[in-house]
């Protein structure tokens, strides 16, 4: 299938980075003011946005006439020093060819008149001379760069950003400045040479910010690395989108590429195509730009079809899902990298690493802070978890807060292992019923809550599917006669806010989400059954929720007195028996011990050991 022409034109969608961008203003006005500034990197797992936000903040500032926006492109083709400066000159050339009106409007609206000539005049002579220099491809030396790069910026301020900045970190250059030299060395890495260059433009309005893909070589510069400008460094984060910012996002695709194409009748019809979207970006894309925009690509070419057929939620999700999973593997999780993790599994941190991030995951995509580790092995699992960033499995969203940088990046760590455990969890992520109930919660893609009832789902099916006489009514006192499995789910639909029994209207075989009750998850219509359901994984606390729960039940005899109304509600940690026996009467519980039968022991215990990870006195 080939993409529609308008796919491609995403990059003209930039939402949100309201914070980001009053700090690049807040850097930008500190380049203008005297004296030494910083040099800043800007951090995080690839695709996260970096040069766009660093592309839409130069052009804001050329088109509010404040500067010149300069992106350098770092490359590892060079040999020697005096390339690189050609290089850089180079490409200084054509950005101010280019953007010649620009600088013009620059020198005619902040100069008055008896310095506006003498600008255009310089400008012209400096140009002249990058002219010459690139012509005939001089040698041209460090001093020479940096007075025509310091000479521009005095004329206009510029905002330079070196972009790939890892690509300098593994060439080698030849240094063919004696007065460079140390101790009869020749040769330094493209990298610490540059910061030769970046060292002597921070006395000028010059805003230089650092990209690049490699977070480990990044998070260097300025310590380990780069020594010209050893602690001269700042680092910056950029996150993933926010809740807010993937509305915003959605809203812009709406108004650009839908809605403006379509006839008034089908409105209707592609307002619910757009609210499945942005159910399936908070439920799968973890607010990660560049996997926004691969799921928006596959839905555009799908939107026709989608605004033919009508699709319901789950019927939207197995097309888009698989689509977007097998492009995700194809271009941005390739088997190269899937490789690169399996070799990481030499380094004898790894486990650790491993084990707290899917133990984390199990509780949704937050991770939390870096895992625990004692002073032997903290380098090595620091290298992992800088190798993992870029690799683009995890990002940070806080200087000490790691996320799983989407669904489909956890689903492609999980395809490196073969372990029990992780074959479970992918089990559970591919699952139809454990990603419908994606995306409901107040943050991206679940909660553990979710993963504890797919589990219990999953395997009291596999109970109920052995089964070969089921008796003719369900057997409540028994864990292998669950209520319900996935067997007779036939949907899963939402219902939003709190339920109000007397409107509310229950179809047979639907599990019906609430997701906004404080004590009811879960609601199931079958035969002459009504089945409530509550999940929880808290081990304290049961008094209030049960005392919900039972109060659902009563509400729901009364407005269904046909039914046989029932609460189950369903704990990860055991209920004392006094609290099991005061409760039997109007609900079944299944807690603690009682789940071993239908999930395993060893599972339960894995589940048990993650929850208490959160809380030691669990």
């Amino acid at each position: 299938m080939s993409f529609p022409e308008h796919a491609f034109d995403l990059d003209q969608i930039f939402v949100g980075r309201h914070h980001e961008l009053r700090i690049l203003s807040k850097l930008w006005k500190k380049a203008l003011e005297p004296g030494e500034h910083l040099v800043y990197v800007m951090l995080n797992a690839p695709g996260t946005g970096k040069t766009r936000l660093l592309q839409h903040f130069g052009e804001q500032l050329e088109r509010e006439n404040k500067g010149i926006y300069f992106r350098y492109r770092c490359s590892s083709r060079f040999t020697t020093t005096s390339e690189l400066h050609v290089d850089v000159l180079k490409n200084l050339y054509v950005q101010l060819t280019q953007k010649a009106d620009l600088v013009h409007q620059y020198i005619m609206t902040h100069y008055k008149k008896p310095l506006q000539d003498e600008m255009i005049e310089d400008l012209q002579q400096i140009r002249r001379q990058i002219k010459d220099l690139v012509k005939n491809k001089q040698k041209a030396t460090l001093s020479e760069t940096v007075s025509l790069v310091q000479d521009v910026s005095i004329i206009i301020p510029m905002l330079f950003v070196a972009d790939e900045i890892q690509d300098f970190q593994k060439t080698v250059l030849n240094v063919e400045e004696p007065s460079l030299l140390t101790q009869n060395v020749s040769e330094e890495t493209a990298l610490h040479y540059f910061t030769r260059i970046l060292k002597d433009l921070m006395q000028v309005p010059v805003l230089i910010i650092l990209l690049g893909t490699q977070y480990h070589i990044l998070s260097q510069i300025g310590t380990k690395i780069g020594s010209p400008i050893a602690q001269k460094v700042q680092q910056l984060l950029i996150k993933n989108f926010t809740i807010e910012e993937i509305q915003e996002y959605t809203d812009k695709v709406s108004q650009i590429f839908v809605m403006t194409t379509i006839p008034q009748e089908k409105e209707p019809i592609v307002s619910q195509v757009i609210e499945h979207y942005r159910w399936f970006l908070r439920a799968f894309s973890g607010g990660h730009p560049r996997t926004v925009v691969l799921i928006t690509q596959w839905f555009l070419i799908n939107l026709p079809s989608f605004i033919e057929n009508t699709p319901n939620r789950e019927e939207f999700t197995d097309i888009l899902f698989t689509q977007v999973e097998k492009d995700f593997k194809n271009r941005i999780f390739t088997s190269s990298k899937q490789e690169h993790i399996k070799q990481l599994q030499n380094n004898e941190g790894f486990p650790i690493v491993k084990n707290w991030l899917l133990n984390k995951a199990t509780l949704g995509l937050s991770l939390g802070a870096e895992p625990q580790i004692d002073d032997a092995l903290r380098e090595q699992v620091e290298d992992l978890l800088y190798q993992l960033t870029t690799l683009g499995i995890i990002v940070k969203n806080g200087w000490n807060q790691y996320y799983v940088t989407s669904y489909f990046h956890l689903l492609a760590f999980l395809e490196c292992f073969t372990d029990d455990y992780e074959l479970f969890l992918q089990q559970i992520l591919k699952n139809r019923f454990f990603k419908l109930l994606c995306g409901s919660h107040a943050g991206f893609g679940y909660v553990f809550e979710h993963v504890l009832l797919a589990a219990f789902f999953l395997k009291s099916y596999k109970i109920t599917a052995r089964s070969t006489k089921r008796p003719p009514h369900h057997d409540f006192s028994s864990p292998h006669n669950v209520p319900f499995s996935l067997e007779h789910i036939t949907s899963i639909q939402e219902i939003l806010g709190n339920v109000n029994w007397k409107n509310l209207s229950l179809k047979p075989h639907i599990l019906y989400h609430t997701p906004h009750m404080v004590a009811l998850d879960l609601i199931f219509l079958e035969d002459q059954y009504l089945v409530l359901v509550q999940v929880t994984t808290a081990s304290r606390s049961h008094r209030d929720k049960l005392v919900a729960l039972t109060r659902a039940v009563e509400e729901a005899r009364s407005t269904f007195p046909e039914k046989n109304v029932k609460g189950w509600y369903i704990s990860l940690f055991p209920l004392s028996e006094s609290e099991v026996n005061k409760w039997s009467d109007s609900l079944v519980i299944t807690a603690g011990e009682s789940l071993k039968d239908i999930l395993g022991e060893t599972l339960l215990q894995r589940l048990l050991n993650v929850k208490k990870q959160l809380n030691p006195h669990y």
